[in-house]
């Protein structure tokens, strides 16, 4: 099948369609002399002019022996998933061989390429400290919680907390409290203050060893990431630097640039901050579509090594059964489109309501929890109202004049949201109503996602490995404490469907952050609705 590109998306981009023309026609002139002065130079009694991609100086790029992972030759090793793309090397598309998530399978004792001061500088862990700082967040996320539902603070609540709260941080292994306090308190900080630097390129962290790893492009930044990360050494906190070519800003930029060409055969794109690169998804890989992607890359001026291509399965978009009330997270609703997951409920401007994914129904359509007619609200805010060719998050907010409480399914307390969505290498969950709870770890974020048969594209979106199917769309995904049997959440975002990140795989749910929810709803406060019995 050809692919035929057409113009691109935004019409003043006209300028490089016709350079694109031109490029072709400026290679194929090129190529056709040098085969004739080749010939001649070796008394040949053919002259190849249909340019497959044999001469390395014609920038042409050779038809790939392809072997795209697919679930039989992926390989699965304590969570670390292995994909073969390809990169551009030599004048030559070829196969390079990609783990996933890399900041959980990263080998440092024994690579040579290691970077920073991590297994060299951190003290040995205090685990009483570690309890202390754990309480003193908690806390603070409760006293917040009081806070912005706007209660007296009277004594006798206040020591009820305290009291849970230490209950909860001693109830706590060893390795509950070393992760709770590596992601509330060490990457809610210094992450901020790294990504503000000019150089910042990307950040993944390693829960379970308290590794941040840094992508730099200009070395100087190292010795100020050291003194951002410095006070938290002590808690086993420790860096790994990588070399980055790009900068995040730059990889944005490359990848919005790429959005402007109207390929039909791309199912995703992503500004992918742990290969420091970019990632184009094509449905089908073929000679002809990756010339025509390289010959656009120049003329766009983005440097075609810095692209990798993978094998993409189209994206798909996802539409516990019993009624329940007060109404909370991970329980079925009934919509437009069918049955989906009620995701968590929150307060927006005072308002009392729902968040599902906006693909379920649309503005004004009724819900209901479960089924008809147990009338909940109806849809107010919806990502794809007025037929936008791209939305940063697939989301629906529902008023309703029921009561609702901060937990989910499972009993979980929810206790606050984590904006960014989560980092690569962090472990989050979703529970659905058709699959339950599942989890898996961050292994993308900023990726542009195209649902078969949408035509709606879903912009910076994170993908994670957790399993997902239909009746999941609109679960919460929430990061997850545990203390003897009692579990704390954040919200992370919205599930709205797949997205591959590595092909053949089931495993790669899609979500949208919360910071890319809040676009369209507006400021939510998800822990501040009292506590469910």
């Amino acid at each position: 099948m050809i692919y035929e590109f057409k113009l691109f998306r935004n019409m003043s981009n006209k300028k490089y369609h016709h350079a694109y023309e031109k490029e072709r026609l400026k290679g194929f002139w090129q190529i056709t002399i040098a085969g004739i002065i080749l010939a001649l130079l070796v008394g040949a009694v053919f002259v190849v002019v249909n340019a497959q991609g044999e001469d390395n100086n014609a920038k042409l790029v050779k038809e790939p022996d392809i072997k795209v992972a697919s679930a039989d030759n992926a390989t699965n090793d304590n969570d670390c998933i292995k994909e073969n793309l390809l990169v551009y090397e030599d004048g030559k598309w070829v196969e390079k061989e990609i783990i996933y998530p890399w900041s959980n399978c990263f080998d440092l004792k024994n690579s040579e390429k290691f970077d920073g001061f991590a297994y060299e500088n951190a003290e040995k862990l205090n685990v009483e400290e570690l309890k202390k700082e754990a309480k003193e967040k908690l806390l603070s996320l409760e006293i917040n919680k009081m806070k912005e539902q706007e209660r007296i603070l009277n004594i006798s609540a206040l020591i009820k907390r305290i009291k849970e709260t230490n209950n909860f941080i001693e109830g706590m292994n060893k390795k509950e409290i070393f992760r709770f306090v590596f992601r509330e308190v060490v990457v809610e900080d210094v992450a901020k203050k790294i990504e503000n630097l000019g150089s910042y390129g990307g950040l993944a962290i390693n829960e379970d060893e308290g590794l941040v790893f840094v992508y730099l492009s200009n070395k100087k930044d190292k010795e100020k990431v050291k003194e951002i990360l410095k006070p938290h050494v002590h808690k086993g906190a420790n860096v790994v630097f990588l070399k980055g070519k790009y900068t995040e800003k730059q990889l944005l930029e490359q990848k919005r640039n790429i959005r402007e060409i109207n390929i039909s055969n791309v199912a995703t794109l992503t500004a992918s901050l742990s290969l420091n690169g970019i990632i184009i998804g094509l449905r089908e890989i073929n000679n002809e579509t990756l010339n025509d992607i390289f010959t656009y890359l120049n003329i766009m001026k983005i440097p075609v090594n810095n692209i990798y291509i993978e094998k993409a399965t189209d994206c798909e978009e996802f539409s516990r059964n019993a009624k329940y009330r007060p109404l909370f997270g991970g329980i079925k609703i009934t919509l437009g489109n069918g049955a989906c997951t009620q995701g968590f409920v929150a307060r927006r401007s005072g308002e009392s309501g729902v968040i599902t994914a906006g693909h379920c129904g649309y503005t004004n359509v009724n819900v209901y929890q479960p089924e008809s007619p147990e009338y909940i609200g109806k849809v107010s805010i919806n990502s794809f109202s007025n037929n936008p060719s791209y939305v940063y998050a697939d989301v629906a907010w529902i008023p309703t004049i029921l009561e609702i409480c901060s937990k989910m399914y499972e009993n979980y307390e929810v206790i606050g949201k984590i904006d960014s969505g989560g980092w690569i290498g962090e472990q989050v969950c979703k529970g659905g109503i058709t699959t339950g709870e599942t989890c898996g770890q961050v292994v993308e974020r900023h990726k542009d996602c195209l649902p078969s048969g949408s035509g709606v594209w879903r912009y910076d979106q994170t993908i994670a490995s957790f399993y997902i199917c239909p009746g999941d769309s609109g679960a919460a995904v929430y990061k997850k404490y545990e203390s003897c049997g009692e579990i704390k959440v954040n919200i992370c975002g919205v599930a709205w469907g797949t997205c591959p990140q590595w092909s053949g795989s089931g495993y790669a749910g899609a979500y949208s952050s919360i910071s890319n929810v809040q676009k369209y709803t507006g400021s939510l406060s998800v822990s501040d609705i009292g506590w469910c019995i």
